[in-house]
């Protein structure tokens, strides 16, 4: 979303417009610059912007944190805090306005880009989330298809007495002489029985309840639901006779908060994930963040880190979390051979079940190590447009990876690129500047008419 509008609020004049320029050079839009918590809040009103980077330390009686808080109420507009402070008080004071990201100054402009993106995308999820409850909302007060009435026999069983064919195709539940409470708890997903089984009780107590479950259709389907029952208490007979309900399908409401709810766990593990990949410019330290990283989320019995030898395009590993990483480090693979050089000559990533239906794979690895994998999840290393190398995780089970798994890894690999371009490049200056060195200490000594003297003399 490189079209964004950003609101930078910054009282210090020379950092603001440094922020302002990295912004554009990725492309945002700057409406304006606040240096104030009660600016902010007057162009935030005046501009609309999309995002705003809030420092938390402001000059003046309104600091970052109360502008922030104004400006998610009034204007429900996303803030990303800016803050040199990392101290447990900051931190806490900020976490009550709910903000969208965090950036420790300095950043670099990835880190910026990246943080702005993720905010952006998460707000657009919550919105759609509120706009959806928001129809639910209004169409559950007018209209409810599963809706039931269950008669309470004297000795506590139940008897469906009418139910909607919504209901019926829902629960199973038929009205018939039958009672309906073995069909009931085979209509109620496993895991929420126990829910199921106190809404049940609470209203043969006599006091209406509402409970959020699931429910298990006769075709097998399974649909979250919110239960909303009312008794019918007889005087005479000094109990309830009756319990009338409806149930909403509210599916779709939980899976948008399971949706947003990955969304944040994804947003935490990327920022986590760079924050380590970027601590060091040593490449080896760099690949074993990365490796240990991957290793730590995807739970897998091993991990490689292949690198691209720009001389002869070989496919290098250079770092394993593996029992038998001494085996495989150091090894080349020509290029296009086996899964990691399909995937570092195509730049798709590749999810294999079985290695033993891929005739991709390089069984000589197997071999060398003594250990057979059947399941291996690929992902190319990339900067821009370049492919650089890959991250392999692999495990000795079969069908062990899912796109769940792929769609974790891409960015945290994205991320990962970037860190191991900067340490190779950091590894490049450094060999070259000590060849520099050792060329001139060696035309240093030649020149020196005191070189082939006997020290001694």
């Amino acid at each position: 979303m490189t079209n964004a509008r950003i609101l930078i609020v910054e009282d210090e004049a020379i950092v603001a417009k440094s922020i302002e320029n990295r912004l554009m050079r990725l492309g945002y839009a700057v409406p304006a610059i606040a240096f104030s918590g009660k600016e902010a809040i007057q162009k935030v009103a005046e501009t609309r912007p999309d995002l705003v980077l809030m420092d938390i330390k402001l000059q003046g009686e309104m600091d970052g944190v109360e502008a922030a808080k104004e400006i998610r109420d009034r204007f429900d507009v996303p803030v990303v805090y800016l803050t040199a402070y990392a101290d447990k008080t900051t931190l806490q004071q900020a976490k009550i306005t709910d903000p969208f990201g965090y950036l420790l100054k300095p950043f670099g402009v990835r880190e910026l880009g990246n943080v702005i993106e993720m905010a952006i995308y998460k707000h657009k999820l919550e919105k759609r989330l509120k706009e959806s409850e928001a129809r639910y909302r209004a169409v559950s007060e007018l209209t409810s298809d599963y809706a039931y009435c269950f008669r309470v026999e004297p000795d506590g069983r139940l008897r469906c007495e009418w139910a909607t064919e919504a209901f019926i195709r829902a629960t199973g539940l038929a009205f018939d002489k039958v009672d309906v409470h073995d069909r009931w708890q085979r209509a109620v997903h496993a895991d929420d029985l126990a829910m199921a089984r106190r809404h049940l009780q609470t209203l043969l107590s006599g006091q209406p309840d509402v409970s959020e479950y699931r429910v298990i259709s006769q075709e097998g389907e399974v649909r979250w639901v919110r239960a909303r029952g009312r008794p019918v208490w007889d005087e005479a007979k000094n109990r309830v006779v009756r319990i009338i309900g409806a149930m909403e399908d509210i599916t779709a409401r939980k899976q948008a908060e399971e949706t947003l709810r990955q969304h944040n766990r994804e947003l935490a593990l990327f920022n986590r994930a760079s924050q380590v990949f970027h601590s060091t410019l040593d490449l080896d330290q760099v690949l074993v963040h990365v490796l240990e990283q991957v290793h730590r989320q995807l739970t897998t019995t091993a991990c490689s880190a292949w690198l691209i030898d720009p001389e002869t395009n070989e496919l290098i590993c250079r770092q394993v979390i593996d029992p038998e990483s001494d085996a495989v480090r150091g090894w080349r693979l020509a290029p296009g051979q086996g899964i990691a050089g399909w995937v570092a000559c195509t730049g798709q990533s590749l999810i294999t079940s079985d290695t033993r239906t891929d005739e991709r794979h390089f069984k000589e690895v197997d071999k060398q190590t003594g250990v057979v994998r059947r399941s291996i999840l690929t992902v190319p290393l990339r900067i821009k447009q370049k492919v650089i190398g890959v991250i392999q995780a692999l495990d000795a089970e079969t069908d062990r990876f899912s796109t769940t798994d792929l769609t974790l890894l891409v960015p945290m690999t994205a991320s990962a690129a970037i860190a191991i371009e900067n340490a190779r490049l950091y590894e490049q200056v450094r060999r070259r500047a000590a060849e520099l060195e050792q060329r001139l200490d060696e035309h240093t000594n030649r020149a020196s008419p005191f070189s082939h003297r006997d020290p001694k003399k």
